[in-house]
């Protein structure tokens, strides 16, 4: 856990905000990964909080007030994954918290657009490091930000058919996800392969390039089977990397096999 310090009467955490921002992201929650920069928020400057919420996460209060208190504009605009309250019933967040900095601090900011599964996104986030949710007495130690108030909202039960899709599409980005990290694994081991004159290592390699090629087919095929059902949902964060080892690890193969067919063919003329 980091701590806050005074710096030129700006108030900066021990840890880069941008990276605490995102340290979460990549797992099965929020699969994609938001891009976010360091900025200074000025003392008086309002933030809204979704709620309830245990997480340091933020937005203006000009775009919380372009939404008309809907929950489900805001939650899909900041991409909020929804919850089940009990079977067949799912909720976005009810209500917001109103807050007021205290101090200039350092933020991270950044718009939402990495985790299309759960909405649209483009709505303006704010993180502030070390904030504290669980435990809101824990706030006061830093004394960045005063509470002014809360607001109900609504429109925040999801429909059962638009909470399955949601599902869906979430579950195709998991794919998505595992299909980048088992071709980064299979460009890593071929790279390994053809860098090494172990006759061991190259062994061992073979044997985990084909355990990987097995898991990459069935992805490929589950994959198929989430297009036909619900069409490919766009991916900021691994489309273009699977395009791109998808490529290279093709070319690499056809050199492969490029070489061994000219080794065969020197081997005949000798």
């Amino acid at each position: 856990m980091g701590e806050y310090r005074e710096e030129n009467r700006i108030m900066k955490y021990s840890e880069n905000p941008s990276k605490e921002a995102v340290a979460w992201q990549g797992y099965d929650a929020f699969v994609g990964m938001d891009n976010y920069r360091n900025e200074v928020l000025k003392a008086g400057t309002i933030l809204v909080k979704m709620e309830p919420s245990n997480s340091g996460y933020f937005t203006t209060l000009e775009e919380y007030r372009k939404q008309n208190l809907n929950s489900n504009i805001i939650s899909k605009g900041l991409q909020l994954q929804p919850w089940e309250k009990e079977e067949g019933v799912y909720l976005y967040r009810s209500y917001v918290s109103i807050w007021k900095l205290t101090k200039d601090v350092e933020v991270a900011i950044g718009e939402t657009a990495a985790n299309k599964d759960y909405g649209k996104g483009g709505i303006t986030q704010i993180y502030i490091a070390g904030y504290d949710g669980k435990n809101p007495e824990n706030n006061k130690a830093i004394n960045l930000l005063e509470k002014t108030g809360e607001e109900q909202l609504k429109n925040y039960v999801i429909p059962e058919d638009e909470a399955k899709i949601i599902k869906e599409e979430h579950e195709q980005h998991v794919l998505k996800r595992n299909y980048f990290c088992h071709l980064r694994q299979k460009e890593k081991l071929i790279d390994l392969r053809n860098s090494t004159d172990d006759i061991y290592v190259k062994s061992d390699c073979k044997n985990k390039l084909k355990e990987i090629d097995e898991k990459i087919i069935t992805l490929q095929k589950d994959l198929k089977d989430s297009y036909e059902l619900i069409g490919n949902i766009p991916s900021k964060t691994y489309d273009e990397k699977i395009g791109y080892l998808s490529k290279k690890i093709k070319i690499i193969e056809l050199n492969k096999e490029f070489k061994e067919i000219k080794e065969v063919e020197k081997e005949d003329i000798y």
